[in-house]
């Protein structure tokens, strides 16, 4: 994963998903530089109403099954517990 931005400024504010919410409780702040291994774009948000920075992994539009699905939720694990 990548570092947290020094500050809001280091983020992309430009890219469309900036200042929506996600699922009902993720305000979208900005894009992070780069992309996974995956092609996942990752961004900084804020969960709400907990008010938590966390770092949201959107994957592209692939299918979510099999080896991937297991993958992903391990990842899950593993950085929920950082």
């Amino acid at each position: 994963m990548s570092a947290q931005p020094s500050s809001m400024t280091d983020l992309d504010v430009t890219d469309p998903l900036v200042g929506r919410t996600v699922d009902d409780r993720f305000e979208v702040l900005g894009r992070l530089a780069g992309r996974t291994a995956s092609r996942a774009r990752l961004y900084m948000a804020v969960q709400r109403p907990l008010d938590r920075r966390v770092v949201l992994k959107i994957l592209p539009g692939v299918g979510f099954h099999g080896g991937a699905r297991r993958r992903f939720l391990r990842e899950a694990s593993v950085a929920s517990r950082l």
